[in-house]
């Protein structure tokens, strides 16, 4: 299961919540919705944007705790899934790989001219 979609509202967030808490970290079902029902308002962008600390304190120090880096690792992935970050990804690949052949051509006509130079 996904992040829910920035338009979903805090019953599809806490249905988000129990299923990462029950398959990622095998947390029985009953318990896990428990812990999911601490979440009361907020919307999936509140769930994206809150901190450690706000995790911690809403739905206790172990449990905030691994859910946010859960819900971090799914931001991350959403990211790296989505177009722009394919883009971004292989932009700084081309990047690098560009950089490099500049430098190797830099350094090679270098020598060729210090070569060429030492025999004239």
């Amino acid at each position: 299961m996904s992040l829910p979609s920035t338009r979903a509202g805090p019953n599809q967030v806490r249905e988000y919540l129990a299923h990462i808490l029950h398959s990622k970290h095998d947390v029985p079902l009953s318990t896990a919705h428990k812990i999911a029902n601490k979440w009361q308002l907020g919307r999936p962008n509140d769930l994206r944007q809150e901190g450690v600390d706000y995790f911690k304190q809403v739905f206790g120090t172990d449990a905030g705790r691994f859910l946010f880096r859960t819900v971090q690792e799914d931001i991350e992935a959403e990211w790296r899934e989505s177009t722009i970050g394919v883009i971004t990804y292989w932009t700084n690949i081309f990047s690098i790989v560009l950089s490099v052949f500049f430098v190797v051509r830099a350094f090679c006509r270098s020598e060729e001219k210090g070569i060429m130079g030492k025999d004239l």
